[in-house]
């Protein structure tokens, strides 16, 4: 499925895409044929990881696709390991004129396979140099074995060929592209169907009652609060009070007359 212009731009898709197998297998010359549209027989091994980008458009809108291409080498695989979390797809590329290839890329395929977080992870076996071979009958029914068992589409380009390789890439990205979809859809449905139901019988606490209860309780505290008060004032202390007074101002006029 060659790639075809949006016809509408509302869509935009993000993906990233591990790339994974043993050294000399082309996946630099992929990642390069794909992201800069140029081609090296130069062989250099990949120490680590490193990446590029490409973005293209489909009639879903558009898309861009960062690339990990990974290091062969056993002593990076923590790194790559590292990368399986925040990607959605990847590609494990075994080299068609070596069957040893893909016979040690099974077991990396099982490994992530049966990762927690690989449900919905996307997985494509991808033989490359295609172009060296006219026919490799074994290796081709091996790789056909181990994409139905573990459920991976499965892809065959050159990395010189770069028709080849964008009809893979479309296919890749058509897959991703119909996976999102489906979850955006389905998202909704779940949330629906996980919403607790509430019970018809439940009531709600009276607030409005409880909060009139206790405004009559304060306002009957103050009014004992007050009458205690009252209650504790001496009588004969009233009287002594009402005679200091006079004799003030018996003293206070006495002043004044001399």
């Amino acid at each position: 499925m060659p790639l075809k212009r949006a016809t509408s731009k509302t869509n935009e898709f993000h993906f990233k895409i591990i790339l994974l197998g043993e050294c000399e297998t082309g996946k630099t010359a992929l990642m390069r044929q794909i992201c800069d549209d140029q081609y090296s027989a130069t062989y250099k091994s990949t120490i680590g990881v490193d990446n590029g980008v490409y973005s293209d458009e489909l009639e879903q809108g558009r898309f861009r696709i960062i690339f990990y291409d990974t290091s062969g080498q056993e002593r990076f695989r923590p790194m790559t390991n590292a990368l399986f979390s925040s990607s959605q797809a990847a590609i494990f590329v075994y080299d068609m004129k070596n069957p040893e290839t893909l016979e040690k890329l099974e077991p990396l395929i099982k490994e992530v396979c049966e990762r927690k977080d690989a449900a919905n992870f996307q997985k494509i076996l991808l033989g490359n140099k295609n172009d060296l071979i006219d026919s490799n009958v074994a290796t081709k029914e091996k790789a056909f074995e181990i994409a139905k068992q573990y459920r991976m589409r499965r892809i065959e380009c050159s990395a010189k060929v770069k028709p080849s390789v964008m009809k893979a890439i479309s296919d890749i990205v058509g897959d991703l592209i119909a996976a999102r979809l489906k979850s955006t859809e389905d998202a909704p449905e779940k949330c629906i169907k996980n919403e607790p139901k509430q019970s018809k019988d439940t009531k709600k606490p009276p607030l409005q009652a409880s909060h009139q209860a206790r405004t009559i309780s304060e306002s009957t505290q103050s009014e004992s609060v007050s009458t205690n008060e009252k209650d504790e004032i001496d009588p004969q202390s009233i009287d002594i009070f009402t005679e200091n007074r006079k004799s003030i101002k018996k003293v206070g006029c006495a002043c004044m007359i001399f």
